[in-house]
């Protein structure tokens, strides 16, 4: 009992100097951050496409295969998995103007604005579109009605506007 009086101590201890902190440096922590919408009994609509294929280049491929049993889709880079990434409850390819700025290949995105996008859930993908005024991309079904996400994990591909996707 005495160790966890000890923990709880220093734990009321650190919590004070943050917020002394906080107080002393006038930092601001409201913020207008706005989550995202997610429904756990989500019926996602669309086609129906348990694969998706990204051809990011002539040698490279990002492959996701949607997984009934486990309801996650899973991730390959040239035909081989990739076990860094479990599997993810949502996957968005959001289209963005990329262009190569330098010999090196680095790149500059345009990710404000506005674009096309396709989400995928539960082995059905549709296309749809994405806004980013400020804060938090959003984004929207064909009929203009914000995505609600399944709760989970999230993965958003960027990929060029001049890349098409085949699913």
């Amino acid at each position: 009992m005495a160790i966890l009086s000890a923990v709880l101590w220093k734990y009321h201890q650190a919590t004070g100097m943050i917020k002394k902190f906080v107080e002393d440096k006038k930092i601001n922590l409201k913020t207008d951050f706005v989550p995202w919408l997610f429904n756990k009994d989500l019926i996602p609509f669309g086609n129906t496409s348990e694969r998706i294929r990204i051809n990011f280049s002539s040698q490279y491929t990002v492959t996701w295969q949607y997984d009934q049993e486990s309801g996650l889709y899973k991730v390959w880079q040239n035909n081989k998995p990739l076990q860094a990434i479990e599997g993810v409850n949502n996957l968005i390819i959001q289209y963005a103007q990329i262009k190569i700025v330098d010999q090196e290949g680095r790149r500059n995105i345009r990710l404000t604005g506005s674009g096309e996008a396709v989400i995928c859930q539960k082995g059905i993908c549709q296309e749809g579109g994405w806004k980013k005024e400020s804060g938090r991309t959003r984004f929207y079904d064909q009929t203009g009605e914000e995505i609600k996400f399944l709760p989970g994990k999230t993965w958003i591909s960027i990929v060029s506007t001049a890349n098409r996707i085949d699913y």
